[in-house]
């Protein structure tokens, strides 16, 4: 009989780093494990985590308590793997931590947190943030060394801290060169931060400039005004046949455009630490992404990659002009990319299994 493995934290929709891993880690252990599963996601299509906080999203938050209340009762003495973000959710989460508490539930909590740039990384919060964390966790997962290093310096325990780096199943991925395309490819949410207007405005450059291209994006917006802004920057610049938006695909379809496509762009103004560049490697693809630290920690040791600067539109269509112009270089930056195995998920589960096994005992 299988040992119950409890998983909290949102899954799709809508599409994101910490629902995208978490369904990830739940389908990765299911062969190991009865995996239980609650779900914190609202399952709206448009989600904007930065806007300030609503009744309703209130109204939401206390409903979930209500039900995870339950949950908790129904699964007592039992491991749960928590994933926390250090947004003003983590209310939520604290919340979260003392009904387990009561029913004995042993968390593992998987931080996907970035370290600038949200409410608890104040200075004046983030030992609030770490302490608690401390405090009701057994074990504590953190997604590079550098983060372990960040939280660690801001009151992290670092006996109880443990390093996953995110991770793909790169069977899903694996291609052949040779039958490669110089397509492009975006994954990710469709907004501001995420760079996709630096995108289009660099296509159209290259669309001035009579360039030849064809890129594919696989996502969804964050807002509805977002949704009329893009397709209405499309249709006027006559770019239609220039790209193809394919909306949140999952599955085959998915993968299949992974494989084929030879160039990945991820002009993200900030992140974490972007599953999707791991998915790129997976598919031996050249990679073209913005300069911020999240992404340079885990491309610096590679030569499959060219930086544009953040922000700059023009800089992304001339580094983008350069592959499209000289497709042994992006060649190049594909073999490399298709010599890196270290992201592989036999890798993450390996860790995680170990981690359980020891509090098992």
């Amino acid at each position: 009989m299988k040992k119950k493995l409890l998983f909290i934290g949102s899954l799709p929709p809508p599409i994101g780093g910490v629902s995208t891993i978490n369904s990830s880690f739940q389908q990765l252990l299911s062969d190991s494990y009865e995996i239980i599963s609650f779900n914190t996601s609202n399952n709206q299509r448009y989600v904007d985590l930065y806007t300030k906080i609503r009744l309703k999203d209130i109204i939401y938050s206390i409903l979930l308590i209500w039900k995870f209340l339950f949950f908790a009762f129904r699964n007592r003495n039992t491991i749960a793997n928590i994933f926390i973000t250090s947004g003003k959710a983590f209310f939520r989460t604290l919340l979260i931590y003392f009904i387990g508490y009561i029913f004995q539930i042993r968390f593992i909590t998987h931080v996907h947190s970035k370290t600038a740039g949200e409410y608890f990384l104040e200075k004046h919060r983030i030992y609030f943030f770490t302490r608690f964390i401390n405090y009701f966790s057994r074990k504590i997962i953190v997604l590079s060394n550098y983060h372990k290093y960040y939280f660690c310096e801001h009151g992290l325990d670092p006996k109880k801290s443990h390093i996953i780096e995110n991770f793909v199943d790169y069977s899903k991925y694996k291609c052949n060169l040779n039958t490669k395309n110089n397509e492009l490819l975006y994954v990710g949410r469709l907004s501001k931060r995420k760079g996709i207007f630096d995108l289009l405005n660099s296509l159209k450059f290259l669309k001035d400039s009579d360039i030849e291209f064809k890129l594919h994006i696989i996502g969804d917006y964050d807002k509805e005004t977002t949704e009329q802004q893009i397709v209405q920057f499309i249709s006027s610049n006559r770019l239609e046949e220039n790209i193809l938006l394919h909306g949140v695909i999952f599955g085959n379809k998915k993968f299949e455009l992974f494989k084929k496509c030879g160039i990945f762009i991820f002009p993200s103004h900030f992140e974490n630490s972007p599953i999707v560049i791991k998915e790129a490697i997976a598919s031996s693809m050249a990679i073209l992404c913005s300069d911020i630290d999240a992404n340079k920690l885990i491309l610096d040791p590679f030569e499959n990659k060219v930086l544009h600067r953040v922000g700059d539109s023009a800089d992304l269509a001339d580094k983008l002009s350069l592959l499209l112009k000289h497709p042994k270089k992006t060649n190049n930056l594909m073999k490399s990319s298709s010599s890196i195995n270290q992201f592989d998920s036999k890798i993450a589960k390996t860790k995680f299994v170990s981690i359980i096994n020891n509090l098992s005992k």
